[in-house]
């Protein structure tokens, strides 16, 4: 299967609480099962850095796409708001808050769905 790897480099992975804190939030969103949520495979820390091991999806984000298409037609607008909500629900029923809901932290697979980040 191909993945994507985000790496992320922070002085912050010599703070234990950090740590423990980025692990417990990876570990929450890992076992969040849904067709609309990026899925996480791995995660860990190595040196100063940190890694999140998900799936590839290939669409591109949904900033991306509102800039080089401008206005969306109503359906397409209703299609993602549809699968966004959906991804929400599944993840407040267990206890999850996004925080940080906007265009670039949802990704569009091949065929044009929603992934939220």
């Amino acid at each position: 299967r191909e993945v994507a790897i985000k790496i992320i480099e922070t002085k912050l992975t010599q703070n234990p609480e950090f740590i423990r804190r980025f692990e417990r939030e990876a570990q929450t969103v890992a076992a969040l099962s849904h067709p609309h949520i990026l899925k996480l495979f791995d995660f860990g820390s190595q040196d100063d850095l940190l890694y999140l091991v998900m799936e590839l999806v290939s669409g591109g984000s949904l900033a991306a796409h509102l800039k080089a298409r401008g206005r969306l037609d109503a359906q397409e607008v209703s299609n993602y708001l549809d699968q966004i909500g959906k991804a929400l629900d599944h993840a407040h029923a267990r206890g999850v808050v996004h925080r940080d809901l906007k265009p670039q932290n949802v990704l569009l697979d091949q065929d044009g769905n929603a992934i939220l980040t």
